[in-house]
């Protein structure tokens, strides 16, 4: 059976009391959740549904933001303290492994994609995006993150959430065949693209193929090139260059990772 899919938001907000919700929706049920941090059961309910292997937990911005705070929620934080490092995160644009180091937060592990470098373009935010897919409701947080929320507030707070939840499933939705795309190429080469912009995903791929990692770098020390079947031409020249090209090796300048030009090169290096 296919994995369903859980659209997810968080909020965090207020200063003196703050609060922390986190707002789902299951894509294939329709059914929605709102687990509120200071409401008794409802971490706990949280962390049982994030630990089901029959969910993929998809959101947007959620692997720098959201995943970080909701770890720190389960492992029993407090809205201050979540808040703290939340307002860290947007202010000094702090990527996920940063937070989690500096903040002594455990990994939590569940099956995740964040769809934010996924569409078209480059750190647009959901609202752009909305406004893109002629979203029927543009909404902003009514309150400051700063303002203490009250009891009677607090269902505007969820509702906002869940707007969130709505659009990032919108747009979740119009992506499908870029993320079904994305799937398959993580199987054939056992790295996972799902999160992954389009340039990302070949420059994973090109690491996996070259066995370029982390620790243990091999650049090979040339490469050689093979001309495209569908590359065909009456030119005697072209056809020698052709030639030439694929009889030899191009030597990789180490230093900056790019081939070197051949000594019959028809481009001179400094041509305009």
């Amino acid at each position: 059976m296919s994995k369903q899919h859980v659209i997810f938001d968080t909020e965090i907000i207020g200063t003196n009391t703050p609060i922390f919700l986190v707002c789902c929706k299951i894509v294939e049920t329709g059914d929605t959740f709102a687990f509120w941090h200071d409401k008794r059961g409802h971490t706990k309910k949280l962390a049982a549904m994030l630990a089901n292997p029959d969910y993929t937990w998809v959101g947007f911005n959620s692997e720098n933001f959201d995943r970080p705070l909701i770890a720190m929620a389960v492992m029993g934080h407090d809205e201050a303290n979540i808040k703290t490092v939340a307002q860290h995160i947007i202010e000094d644009k702090m990527m996920s492994w940063q937070t989690y180091r500096e903040y002594d937060i455990d990994f939590l592990e569940y099956d995740h994609i964040d769809i934010k470098e996924v569409p078209p373009g480059v750190m647009l935010s959901l609202k752009i995006y909305e406004g893109r897919m002629h979203s029927p409701r543009l909404q902003d947080m009514p309150f400051h993150h700063d303002h203490d929320v009250t009891a009677k507030e607090r269902k505007l707070v969820e509702e906002y959430c869940f707007n969130d939840v709505e659009e990032t499933e919108r747009l979740f939705q119009i992506i499908r065949e870029q993320i079904s795309l994305r799937e398959q190429l993580s199987e054939q080469y056992d790295v996972d693209l799902r999160s992954k912009s389009d340039a990302q995903c070949a420059e994973a791929i090109l690491k996996k193929v070259c066995a370029i990692g982390k620790k243990d770098k091999v650049v090979p020390g040339h490469v050689r090139y093979t001309c495209p079947s569908f590359i065909k031409t009456d030119s005697a020249l072209i056809n020698e260059i052709i030639e030439l090209c694929e009889e030899h090796k191009f030597i990789i300048n180490h230093a900056n990772g790019s081939p070197e030009f051949p000594e019959f090169s028809p481009c001179p290096q400094n041509s305009p």
